[in-house]
Formats: C-alpha cells, structure tokens, sequence
C-alpha cells in the first residue's frame, strides 16, 4: 500500500513540476527580448499580466471547487457503509 501511495505522490510530484516548467517556459517566451523576436511576442504590461491571471482563476478556481466538493461527498459516504 505504501508504495503505491508513494509512486502517487512521485508522479504527482513530477506533474507539478512539468506544470512549473510549463509557466515558466510561458512566461519566458513573453518576457525574454530574445525569446520574444524568436517567437514574434511583445512584453505585458501589468494591467494584461492581470487579465491573463484573472481569467485563467475563472477556470480553475470552480473546478478545483468541484473537486474538493467530490472528495468530500465521497469520503461521506465512504463513512456511511
């Protein structure tokens, strides 16, 4: 049991950090002069950066939600049987 919650955690662990990287390399392309004349971006200013962050929490703030509001219907009737 223990090592199939270790290889959860393991594998969980490495997604997060494949998502790090993928922001970073996000951030990257928009940020670094040399990156931007290689892929034809242009800097953000604050006022985007704020929209961009805004509306990517309008998806994954509700579904993070529905999540924790399945783990807990589900550990609930777990308890129930």
């Amino acid at each position: 049991m223990m090592r199939r919650m270790n290889r959860h955690v393991s594998a969980r662990l490495e997604f997060d950090a494949l998502q790090d990287a993928h922001l970073a390399l996000q951030v990257a392309v928009v940020e670094l002069p040399f990156l931007q004349a290689a892929f034809g971006t242009v800097p953000l200013d604050p006022e985007h950066w704020a929209w961009s962050v805004g509306l990517a929490l309008l998806v994954a703030v509700p579904v993070e939600l529905e999540k924790a509001w399945r783990r807990l219907r589900s550990r609930a009737a777990g308890r129930r049987r």
